[in-house]
């Protein structure tokens, strides 16, 4: 098997070489909740990592830019905390980073300002022309490079004399291909995984 989304695993072990890099000790994960956001944030305090959909995360941050901690006597947007955000797939309406914190209720300037404690760890992100050719879908480029990537393999065994329907020499020719994708930098592994482009 061979994946060109590549794998949420590796995800988690980058987040663990940067809380590493920075010398973080304490990280919380957390989700859609704001009550139970606010009480892990004081036994955390220091880094949170935010699972959640876009919009969760959105208010989930305007109400961290707007709580006063009384123990820290801080806001919780002004270093006393760190936020990571992950994105795994670009969503339909994300194109760079100034679109996370985008919105429709007329607050984008508190949100923007929210947002400069947050680190966004995302792929590569897509230019306004590569969505435009790819609007269908979201996973439209990856299925994309999956199609360019079978195409790579599959040439690359025809050279080599074996039969087009030889689907293990096929996936064996996947392995350490690179090419300029859709959706960013398509390098594969020895496993068959590819390396996403953060």
């Amino acid at each position: 098997m061979t994946r060109t989304l590549g794998q949420f695993r590796k995800v988690g072990l980058s987040f663990v070489d940067i809380l590493e890099f920075y010398g973080w000790q304490r990280a919380g994960i957390l989700s859609s909740n704001w009550s139970l956001y606010k009480k892990a944030a004081r036994a955390i305090n220091d880094v949170i990592l935010l699972v959640m959909p876009a919009t969760d995360r959105r208010d989930i941050m305007m109400h961290a830019y707007l709580t006063h901690d009384l123990i820290l006597d801080a806001y919780m947007t002004k270093g006393d905390y760190v936020f990571f955000i992950i994105d795994m797939v670009p969503n339909d309406d994300v194109i760079g980073s100034a679109q996370t914190w985008w919105g429709t209720d007329n607050r984008n300037e508190e949100a923007r300002q929210a947002f400069e404690s947050v680190f966004r760890i995302s792929l590569a992100a897509l230019t306004e022309t590569q969505v435009n050719q790819f609007r269908g879908d979201k996973y439209s480029p990856f299925l994309h490079d999956a199609v360019t990537l079978y195409a790579l393999s599959l040439n690359k065994t025809l050279y080599q004399g074996a039969y087009y329907r030889n689907g293990t020499l096929i996936l064996e020719n996947a392995k350490h291909i690179y090419f300029k994708g859709i959706s960013g930098d398509v390098l594969i592994n020895d496993n068959g995984d590819r390396l996403l482009d953060y």
